[in-house]
């Protein structure tokens, strides 16, 4: 089996990203989960988990329906 390093698995990923109408999309979605992980305490873990789940969720069915 080919082996691929960690490099080049993140370029395939980028190259996909990038050709794709789905790209702006893409970098909204990793600003706002970035924004989240720097914000989320254990204080507000659970709105924040809760948060995550629909977010992904909504994500993986924009990429279904596309």
């Amino acid at each position: 089996m080919l082996e691929i390093s960690m490099l080049d698995k993140l370029k395939a990923v980028f190259n996909m990203t990038t050709s794709s109408i789905l790209f702006p999309i893409t970098i909204l979605f990793l600003i706002f989960v970035s924004f989240m992980f720097i914000t989320t305490n254990k204080n507000n873990s659970e709105k924040s988990i809760r948060t995550y789940i629909s977010i992904y969720l909504l994500l993986f069915l924009l990429i279904i329906v596309r």
